[in-house]
């Protein structure tokens, strides 16, 4: 794993219009790469950020994932991590969600849950993705911005690189459930130069199934990782705020 991020990352910091990480050593035991300085994209920093640090931050993002998704490299790794992407996982991830979550939640957020589930089934557009080479787990802990130079300062963490969908590197890097960011969706798509007049739909749509997806990674792992347990209270929490409305 960590030698295909390697080998990725050595062609791909050559072209990449953001920071990437450049291996310095890499052993057996131990590797490592210039540290990227600046500080998480978390939540909370992203909203304390005024209109236009997050129009720079849109056009940011979108100017690295057309550059990432365009990738020449040959990569023949199809991750499963996340595979809702395409109808078999997300089948078996409906699964999951009848029977190990649903039975969790009010009855009125049972029926927001399954109201949605039998729309976004419903919806062929839903499996039908540029597919491209993806960083798979873009989300705030990866991020990394600087406040002097006011611009994105690196991403870090390839480690799920892979030939994938191109619409899940888009949801987890901001919350795209409610109209709250819209507008920076909207310009992040522009800067990125979408060809596809259904992505912005398509992505909202994965966000709240990511908001699905995550408690059950959590039961999951909880099953050899006790201490995932406040992991599953904090998704169980995200999922009844996007639910029960």
């Amino acid at each position: 794993m960590l030698r295909r991020e390697k080998e990725f990352l050595d062609e791909f910091c050559m072209v990449s219009p953001l920071r990437i990480p450049k291996f310095i050593f890499f052993g057996d035991r131990v590797l490592g790469y210039e540290k990227i300085r600046g500080q998480q994209l978390t939540a909370d920093l992203f909203g304390s950020l005024g209109q236009t640090q997050k129009d720079i931050i849109a056009k940011d993002l979108g100017v690295f994932l057309a550059k990432l998704h365009a990738s020449s490299f040959e990569i023949t790794h199809i991750s499963k991590y996340r595979d809702h992407f395409y109808r078999p996982g997300f089948d078996k991830l409906q699964k999951q969600i009848n029977e190990l979550l649903l039975p969790k939640f009010s009855p009125r957020v049972k029926k927001a849950i399954s109201a949605f589930l039998l729309e976004f089934e419903a919806n062929e557009n839903n499996f039908k993705h540029k597919r491209g080479v993806v960083h798979s787990d873009l989300y705030d802990s990866h991020i990394y911005w600087d406040d002097k130079q006011q611009h994105i300062s690196g991403i870090i963490d390839f480690g799920e690189v892979s030939q994938n969908a191109s619409t899940m590197d888009f949801t987890l890097i901001a919350n795209f459930c409610t109209p709250l960011n819209d507008v920076f969706l909207e310009k992040l798509l522009t800067a990125y130069n979408a060809d596809d007049p259904d992505l912005f739909r398509r992505i909202k749509s994965f966000s709240k199934l990511e908001k699905l997806y995550w408690p059950i990674e959590n039961i999951e792992a909880n099953k050899i990782e006790p201490d995932r347990l406040n992991s599953l209270q904090d998704s169980l929490k995200k999922v009844v705020e996007v639910f029960d409305v």
